[in-house]
């Protein structure tokens, strides 16, 4: 039985890793900011070349584990984010961060539809739910280890530059070798691979339509608790400990997998309006923490973020492996985290360059103000019984 279950949990180890290697760096911006006097608008388009990187691969290879296997994708995924951790520990400049974070993201990109798509495939459980809780709860640990492990490495250990990305290149070579040891796929029969756009079946679009607007509007959320939170952190309470920073950060990641593990049962529309509600909840609570320098609004705001990121994941996820064709799999569901990578790196690269025009209170202000609308709009799409019921037909359909 273990034996069985074990390429269900390499699969998520996939996830966990993406989300590890997307956050090691996060903790880190402001000692690179000291060092080589970046701008907010610099340390954001650093941030933002993970997501970008990882749409482009979404683009080109997020199909490829549908035709010549899932342990094929996670495992160039897994060595590309190893890659990716070596250019970091001997980044001699700004310059090589970018390359870092594009390896990285590109690895994730490749890996993360095909993991998540084994996660389905690979769910031994009577429960289909637990796919997409696993799922989440692999993002949640990959987001709060990187925050924690790093803050603390950073912190307290010699080279702070060095040691969190030896630490992620040990894991990638460790999920690298459970995930080789499960078992292959064969290539589907007279099919050849070649990079094509990936789509959106026809049948699946309005449940589509919600389940990406919900992790566009979560992860929008996350690349400003990302890629400003360290900075933000610091100036609310005034230290600059970097393990103290990254346990704030990891506040959200937390909340993240308790959300995936109390309400793995919750229907899919009800976690995705609950992302919506929650997002704007966290963006009320933001917005007035960094004006008047309140903690335990900042506080607020992470969990309830945190409460968003999940019930986006959650609801996003579950809905889009039930609907999903399974030779479409992979791609769909690659389709789904473009949609939400693609927000991320967007929001993040805007943000920056308005907290370099306007301060950052004035940019949270504007950014908070439009990811709230679109967490409005995220509620009321989930509401339409519409997409619901094009949903059901397609499944009756099949």
């Amino acid at each position: 039985m273990r034996m069985r279950r074990a390429p269900f949990w390499a699969a998520g180890s996939v996830i966990a890793l993406g989300q590890w290697g997307g956050t090691a760096p996060s903790v880190l911006y402001p000692v690179y900011g000291a060092r080589w006097h970046l701008s907010p608008v610099t340390t954001t388009t650093i941030f933002a070349v993970y997501p970008t990187l990882l749409v482009i691969a979404l683009l080109i290879f997020g199909s490829v584990s549908d035709v010549l296997g899932r342990r094929f994708a996670m495992l160039t995924g897994a060595a590309l984010i190893g890659l990716g951790a070596i250019v970091f520990t001997f980044a001699p400049s700004e310059l090589w961060l970018y390359v870092g974070r594009g390896i990285s993201g590109a690895g994730t990109g490749i890996s993360v539809g095909a993991a998540s798509a084994a996660l389905v495939e690979f769910n031994r459980s009577k429960s289909p739910a637990r796919a997409s809780a696993v799922n989440t709860i692999g993002s949640s640990v990959g987001l709060l280890g990187a925050s924690i492990v790093s803050g603390a490495l950073v912190q307290y250990a010699p080279g702070p530059t060095r040691l969190p990305y030896l630490v992620m290149l040990i894991l990638s070579l460790l999920v690298g070798g459970w995930v080789a040891l499960g078992p292959g796929q064969r290539r589907t029969a007279g099919v050849r691979w070649r990079p094509r756009p990936i789509a959106v079946p026809a049948g699946t679009r309005a449940a589509f339509a919600a389940a990406a607007l919900s992790i566009f509007s979560g992860l929008g959320l996350g690349s400003i608790i990302l890629s400003l939170g360290a900075q933000i952190s610091r100036d609310l309470i005034h230290t600059h400990n970097v393990l103290v920073q990254g346990l704030l950060l990891g506040i959200s990641s937390g909340v993240i997998g308790l959300v995936a593990l109390l309400f793995r049962s919750l229907p899919p529309r009800t976690s995705i309006m609950l992302g919506g509600a929650s997002g704007v909840l966290a963006l009320a609570a933001l917005v007035p923490s960094s004006l008047d320098h309140s903690l335990p609004l900042y506080l607020a705001s992470q969990i309830l973020g945190g409460a968003a990121m999940g019930f986006a994941l959650l609801g996003g996820i579950g809905l889009i492996q039930r609907e999903a064709p399974a030779h479409h799999r992979a791609a769909l569901i690659s389709s789904f985290y473009l949609v939400g990578y693609l927000g991320q790196g967007l929001v993040a690269t805007l943000a920056g360059l308005a907290a370099t025009a306007w301060g950052l209170p004035g940019a949270i202000v504007v950014f908070s103000i439009a990811l709230a609308a679109v967490g409005i709009v995220v509620m009321v799409v989930a509401r339409a019984p519409s997409a619901w019921r094009t949903a059901s037909s397609a499944v009756a359909r099949r």
